[in-house]
Parts: C-alpha cells; sequence; structure tokens
C-alpha cells in the first residue's frame, strides 16, 4: 500500500503543546518565552510512503500552481510524481500480494469525476483504496508528518522564515529512515483489528 497526503507546515508551528516551568518573575525572560507569529505563511507539501520507502516530497507552488483542485492535482502530482513512482514499485515486484494499491483522503480534489477518470485512464483506478467519507484517520503518513513537525520545532536555531522552514522540511524528510516508516506501515493490521473491535468508534 502506498499512502499518500497533504500536509501544511507553518513558519512557527508547534507540534503539540508545549509547557514551561518558570519561577515567579521569570515570564519575560528569554528562555521562557515561546514566539508567536502574527501572520503564519504556511507551506504545503504532498508526500508518499511505502513499506520502508520514502515517495517524492513535492512542495505545492501556489503562486504558479494556484489551488488544489482536480486540474492542478492531475497536472502536478499525479502524472509527474504519483504515477511514476506507483509504476516503478509495481514493475520492481517488491510486493507481498504482486499488487500495490494507494491511498488518498477524503479531499475534493483526489475522489472528482476528472481525477478517477484520469487515474482510469492510467490503469490504476483498481489499485485505489477506498476510504470512507466518515471515517478515524488511521492513515501512517499521518505520524510521518507529526513526526517531522516535532523534529521542525526543535531544531536550533528554529525556521522563523519560509526559506528556512522550506530548507528544514526537506532536510528532515531525508533523515527518515527506513525503521521509522515502517514502525507505522507494519503497524496497520493492528490499528484495523482494533477499530473493527470498538466497532468502528476511537481506539488507543
Amino acid at each position: 500500500m502506498i499512502w499518500t497526503d497533504e500536509c501544511a507546515f507553518s513558519v512557527g508551528d508547534m507540534c503539540g503543546t508545549t509547557w514551561l516551568t518558570r519561577r515567579a518573575g521569570e515570564q519575560y525572560e528569554e528562555d521562557c518565552l515561546v514566539p508567536r507569529f502574527a501572520r503564519q505563511t504556511t507551506i504545503m507539501v504532498w508526500g508518499a510512503i511505502y513499506q520502508d520507502q520514502k515517495g517524492p516530497l513535492i512542495v505545492w507552488d501556489s503562486s504558479s500552481w494556484g489551488r488544489i483542485n482536480s486540474s492542478t492535482y492531475i497536472e502536478h502530482i499525479i502524472h509527474p510524481h504519483l504515477y511514476p513512482w506507483w509504476s516503478s514499485i509495481e514493475q520492481s515486484g517488491n510486493t507481498t500480494s504482486g499488487y500495490v494499491y494507494f491511498q488518498q483522503d477524503g479531499a475534493p480534489a483526489h475522489g472528482s469525476r476528472q481525477t478517477l477518470e484520469t487515474l482510469q485512464e492510467l490503469g490504476i483506478r483498481d489499485y485505489l483504496f477506498p476510504w470512507p467519507a466518515s471515517s478515524p484517520n488511521i492513515s501512517p503518513i499521518e505520524a510521518i508528518w507529526c513526526l517531522l513537525k516535532r523534529r521542525i520545532s526543535r531544531r536550533d536555531p528554529r525556521p522563523t522564515t519560509v526559506p528556512d522552514l522550506n530548507t528544514a522540511i526537506f532536510a528532515e524528510w531525508e533523515n527518515l529512515i527506513p525503521a521509522e516508516i515502517t514502525q507505522h506501515t507494519s503497524s496497520m493490521p493492528d490499528r484495523i483489528s482494533d477499530l473493527l473491535a470498538a466497532n468502528d468508534g476511537h481506539t488507543r
């Protein structure tokens, strides 16, 4: 299974809640302050993982490509990146079932008629894993995004400009090792079993 997703990274973004223990009178010391950004600039990326592999990581160039819709998704993601990577894995024979499925979330551009027709023309629509419109978000790539954000927020110095953030995103993506990806992709059978046992309800 190839897991794909978009993710937004913002300048000054922190993964999770930052807690601080300080003494009285220390509230304005530099070590006790978290920077706040009046207007957060966001970088949107698209990425993919498979078993223990990283796929392409693409920064969405909104100034040139515009918003993510069916046409731009097909032109800038499916044709140049998703389909070639899917084909390379399928042709490598590195599968346990002989098939390579892929997953997208329920974004409108992913499930539009235009997108599905394109996938049909490329011969990969039959390998599109169905993703219910209302379901817990259990895709393992979500954990990878959180891992990247956590590492970026812990950088010293932390990126405070768009170029610095862009560099940090690619650096941390490159720093991912196969074991970190496998940790999440290999957990899918257990996640699904827990979800079924909970009758599609919340799980740990």
